[in-house]
């Protein structure tokens, strides 16, 4: 389920040496989700958020702070059923720049129950020039991507402006293809 691969994922970024906000939020997820425990309060006042759709294979945790950190993740069964494709997005929801500050992958085999990080299944090599050129976040633009609810394909939110001063303020979509993500 996506409980039990998010526990994997929290479990293996647990092994890895904290160098952002991600590991917090992993790690405030992983108790809050996966051991149960109380949501951070300061009164009436929740600060934790969480949805859990094991139907549908995603869950979401947004963590204490104003505004607060989102950690989502998800996951997608291969054409040919022998793996699954599992992700974690890492989006603070700052009003105006959102962006994506962590994104990783996971191919989990369903033969031998094994999962191991690899580079995103992208049909544009991730962070070539042309990645970067597209997808990344820089001082003029914000790039937030939302890993699916409902659906297969992931969104990316662009916002901000180009290198001529014009506003930026579009949606791409990279659709699932059975194996990876497409972007046209």
């Amino acid at each position: 389920t996506i409980v039990e691969l998010f526990r994997a994922y929290a479990e293996w970024r647990a092994g890895k040496p904290a160098n952002d906000e991600s590991k917090e939020l992993t790690n405030g997820a992983y108790n809050y989700i996966w051991l149960g425990k109380p949501a951070h309060k300061d009164g009436k006042n929740v600060f934790d958020k969480k949805v859990v759709d094991i139907g549908g294979g995603y869950l979401s945790y947004t963590g204490g702070g104003t505004p607060g950190a989102i950690l989502e993740c998800c996951f997608w069964n291969t054409a040919d059923r022998k793996n699954i494709i599992f992700a974690a997005n890492f989006t603070n929801e700052n009003f105006g720049s959102a962006h994506t500050y962590r994104l990783d992958f996971f191919l989990y085999d369903n033969t031998t129950g094994t999962m191991k990080k690899i580079d995103p299944p992208f049909n544009i090599r991730y962070e070539s020039q042309q990645w970067n050129d597209r997808f990344a976040s820089t001082e003029m633009r914000c790039v937030a991507f939302r890993l699916p609810r409902k659906g297969k394909d992931i969104k990316a939110k662009i916002t901000g402006h180009n290198e001529h001063g014009e506003t930026i303020d579009r949606e791409e979509l990279l659709k699932w293809n059975g194996r990876g993500f497409s972007v046209k």
